[in-house]
């Protein structure tokens, strides 16, 4: 049976240790340039005062493509205006 063909060395550096990453909203940004309150972004976009609230706050856990797209519209943004992904210290996770 004929030899395994060698593999060559890498030649490529050991890539850097992942910096961690979270998603965090613009919401309050948008909200303040549009001059919208929590309660007229609740009408016109259907979401409630309260759900609007903790997005706000960044302090929602799951991103709901429903939810999501109710704020674009209201808004009249896109996505990557109301979300922006941002390293964090690993201490701070």
């Amino acid at each position: 049976m004929p030899a395994a063909p060698a593999v060559p060395e890498s030649r490529h550096r050991p890539a850097a240790p992942a910096v961690p990453k979270i998603v965090r909203t613009r919401l309050g940004r948008l909200m303040r340039e549009r001059g919208l309150t929590l309660g007229e972004l609740a009408e016109r976009s259907g979401i409630s005062r309260q759900s609007l609230s903790l997005w706000k706050r960044g302090a929602v856990a799951r991103y709901s493509p429903e939810v999501l797209g109710a704020l674009i519209e209201a808004l009249d943004c896109e996505l990557t205006d109301l979300l922006e992904v941002v390293e964090v210290d690993a201490d701070d996770l």
